[in-house]
């Protein structure tokens, strides 16, 4: 992977490995990290709207029933917005809400962009070179 004049090779290693997730994510070109963004914040946001769905007025001014209120509220609760119409009112709701606030700031500090710097003697396997002088070695 070239970021500018830096580049980051992974010796040793598949270049898909799932055992490491940082590197898989800045292996990715800019439509397929935005991509995987997206597709994690939509699963996030309807598998909670899904739960706020499952407790009758667990959220204040959320029609019951009503998917697409909760689908918004989990919305607004994901990205910390709370623009204050719709609130937890039991404690259902409020349980679900800071799991999602917790889910939220775990996605957030978790998602490295793909031009992120990768700083070299990260571990075993990594370097950081102009390229490597030879197959397994970095200089």
């Amino acid at each position: 992977m070239k970021l500018a004049s830096l580049s980051a090779v992974k010796v040793g290693v598949h270049r898909y490995a799932l055992d490491d997730p940082y590197y898989l994510v800045m292996a990715l070109s800019w439509p397929a990290f935005v991509a995987a963004v997206l597709a994690m914040f939509l699963a996030a946001n309807l598998v909670f709207a899904v739960l706020y769905t499952l407790a009758p007025h667990a959220v204040a001014n959320v029609r019951p029933g009503n998917f697409a209120d909760a689908f918004f509220f989990s919305v607004e609760t994901l990205a910390t917005v709370g623009y204050g119409v719709m609130t937890p009112a039991t404690l259902y709701g409020h349980v679900v809400a800071t799991a999602e606030i917790f889910v939220g700031l775990f996605l957030t500090a978790r998602s490295p962009a793909p031009s992120s710097p990768v700083s070299p003697g990260r571990g075993p396997g990594w370097c950081s070179a102009k390229p490597p002088s030879s197959p397994g070695r970095c200089r």
